[in-house]
């Protein structure tokens, strides 16, 4: 489990860089490009929001950083990045709509296709897919090292030595050995009582 778990946490973090550095990129071209463009054509209609896409850009990034700082705590870090997972699926439809394909007589406009939408923006679903399972391994296999030290801390018998009980033989003799059987007992018994007499003349 600890082994998965570790995994999981490299896929996640692998998956965070390449998007949050592949989101910020999105994030500059749109500025810099699309809304510059339209800003200098007076085309305000044309300008895209990308407030939301850097909003969530950010919040993903929060959501593994709270992962790994709080580890009594993992789930809100969890929870933080099925949002933004969520989110971030939500915002790659809208940029689907807002920059389409488009085909003309000489060349093809470069806008984003489906593939482009789901590796591209999409795949950022990856960090709390990978996370889930970090964190449902780690507490499986803390929770079998409680159950572990639990059972260390339970009383045990030592078997090693004298035996834990006694029968009727031994307390009598004084020494370990099975309970002997009835008749053997009588006979025992007839001749302490033998001895006892030929003491006493």
């Amino acid at each position: 489990m600890r082994t998965a778990s570790t995994i999981a946490k490299v896929i996640m973090w692998i998956a965070l860089v390449f998007y949050v550095l592949l989101q910020t990129a999105t994030i500059l071209s749109i500025q810099f490009g699309n809304n510059a463009s339209a800003i200098a054509l007076d085309q305000p209609e044309k300008v895209y929001n990308i407030i939301p896409l850097l909003v969530t850009t950010v919040a993903m990034l929060a959501a593994v950083i709270l992962f790994t700082v709080w580890e009594k705590r993992r789930y809100i870090g969890v929870l933080v990045g099925v949002l933004a997972g969520v989110a971030i699926v939500v915002i790659a439809m809208d940029l689907g709509r807002a920059f389409p394909v488009r085909i003309s007589g000489y060349d093809t406009d470069p806008g984003l296709s489906t593939w482009k939408l789901i590796w591209r923006h999409i795949g950022m679903v990856l960090v709390p897919l990978a996370m889930i399972p970090a964190w449902l391994c780690e507490r499986s296999y803390m929770k079998s090292q409680e159950f572990q030290l639990s059972l260390s801390k339970e009383p045990t018998f030592d078997l090693s030595g004298a035996s834990i009980f006694t029968d009727e033989g031994q307390a009598a003799s004084g020494e370990p050995g099975h309970r002997l059987k009835k008749s053997l007992r009588k006979k025992q018994a007839a001749e302490k009582a033998k001895d006892k007499n030929s003491k006493k003349q």
